[in-house]
């Protein structure tokens, strides 16, 4: 989910880059073996004056990389293909051994103002708000847009497969609410907020994206997105047992509701029984949460895990592979 938000970032600031006529580079991650802090598809812009956005490892590889490109933009190449092995000595960053215990390839693919109506066209594409893959030629840094789903059978092309982030609707705003709007826009979800009192729809540090809508559970609203996840946190029982009821009459992935044992109980109730499944009330990880901007740390993190069919338990206890 946090491939989309990033990607769209990357590619907007070299399209501003490459709109003033400076060359900029794209460090794309796009295969590992054992332990890495990111996933194949991580991004980071290197701006031709070193600027970063974005990240493809916990902050060991970028400034290696950074000057990485600064030479391949200089020597005027296209791309570099630039292989860590981040558990030897024998492969080491400056003299330092990672201690990752992960391998990594990453393509440095260095954008020039030429390069424009690619960028524009994947950046317009985004806007649609729907599934596409980029795919990158890895010997050369081509790159074309491609809506299908199939594999390629071919080891120079990476699939970079972007789906749009998951919905989370917030039905209630007020105070309470900016933490957890701040955290949602922060993981990469695509947050609108719902409130009928307009004074709590009125932010103090209001992400540009999020959308908020000043609605009655009576009138007319249709939950975006394939992925939906639902927080219902009206401070008014009445509210709350109505939007909920309206909620999973839609086809979303998750409704958490705020407040106590007994009143979320009440409301959950009141659900049809094949839905109660997908429900969880009171909301968020036991963790011991107390104020609003821990009780959101813990919400989005029951959403997460809910998402990723996770328990939300120590990873010390996962025998699997961490990302497995």
């Amino acid at each position: 989910m946090k491939q989309w938000r990033e990607t769209a970032e990357v590619f907007a600031r070299v399209a501003d880059s490459i709109g003033k006529g400076e060359s900029c580079t794209v460090a794309l991650l796009h295969q590992i073996k054992g332990s890495s802090y990111r996933r194949p598809g991580a991004k980071l812009f290197i701006a031709g004056d070193g600027g970063l956005a974005g990240n493809v490892s916990g902050g060991c590889l970028e400034l290696d990389l950074r000057e990485r490109a600064a030479a391949v933009m200089t020597s005027g190449s296209t791309v570099e293909a630039i292989h860590y092995d981040t558990g030897t000595d024998e492969d080491t960053i400056w003299g330092l051994g990672l201690g990752c215990e992960g391998e990594v390839d990453i393509l440095l693919r260095v954008f020039r103002p030429d390069d424009r109506k690619q960028v524009d066209d994947i950046l317009q594409q985004m806007q649609k708000q729907k599934p596409f893959r980029i795919v990158w030629n890895l010997a050369d840094g081509a790159i074309e847009m491609d809506a299908g789903s199939g594999e390629i059978e071919d080891e120079s092309v990476y699939l970079d497969a972007l789906q749009p982030p998951p919905a989370l609707v917030l039905l209630g705003g007020g105070i309470d609410a900016e933490p957890l709007i701040a955290a949602a826009d922060t993981a990469g979800f695509d947050v609108t907020v719902i409130d009928h009192r307009e004074a709590n729809l009125r932010f103090q540090n209001l992400p540009d994206h999020v959308r908020t809508h000043h609605l009655r559970w009576t009138d007319p609203f249709t939950f975006p997105g394939e992925t939906t996840c639902v927080v219902v946190k009206n401070h008014a029982l009445e509210a709350d047992r109505q939007w909920a009821l309206r909620a999973v009459q839609a086809d979303i992935d998750y409704l958490g509701l705020l407040g106590p044992k007994k009143r979320c109980r009440t409301i959950l109730q009141e659900l049809p029984e094949n839905v109660r499944g997908r429900a969880y009330g009171p909301i968020g990880l036991d963790v011991g949460a107390e104020g609003a901007e821990q009780i959101a740390v813990c919400i989005i993190a029951e959403i997460l895990a809910v998402l990723a069919g996770r328990s939300g338990g120590h990873l010390r206890d996962r025998a699997q592979p961490i990302h497995a």
